[in-house]
Formats: C-alpha cells, sequence, structure tokens
C-alpha cells in the first residue's frame, strides 16, 4: 500500500485524502476494494502507526525518503514557496 500511495502522490499528483485513491492500486493486487474501505474507515491501524513513527522520530528520522523517480517519466519540478 506505501508504494502505491508514493506512486499516486509523488508522481501522479493523486489525493490521498480521497479513498478511491488508496482503494484502487489495492484492487491490482488482489485486496477487495470493500475490505479495504472498511479498513480505512476504522482507526484499526493508528497505533501501530503512531508507535512506527514514535519509533522513527526517536531515530532521528524526520522525513521521508524520496525514490527516484521512474526511468521513463521525468522528474516533477519541486516548487519552493
Amino acid at each position: 500500500m506505501e508504494a502505491a500511495a508514493d506512486g499516486a502522490v509523488f508522481q501522479e499528483r493523486r489525493d490521498l485524502t480521497d479513498v478511491d485513491v488508496l482503494v484502487q492500486p489495492q484492487r491490482m493486487w488482489g485486496w477487495i476494494p470493500d475490505s479495504v474501505r472498511k479498513r480505512l474507515a476504522t482507526d484499526e491501524d493508528v497505533e501501530l502507526i503512531s508507535a512506527e513513527a514514535k519509533d522513527a522520530s526517536d531515530k532521528g528520522i524526520w522525513d521521508v525518503p524520496v525514490s527516484s523517480p521512474h526511468p521513463l517519466r521525468p522528474a516533477p519540478a519541486h516548487r519552493h514557496r
């Protein structure tokens, strides 16, 4: 799911607050869309994700690494505000 989310956000510029954006890639891996929707509607993974984020922070990791772009696609232009 993480790789699909990364691709959706950083390469395709899609909105991760849209549940359909998160559900669509899971279908390709054989997940049942309704099951994914139900799980996303719960707080089932909040404790796990919060613990992983705290562990990373405790280790001094404060940013998300960005992988190199797909070799056949140009890298998106970064805009600084």
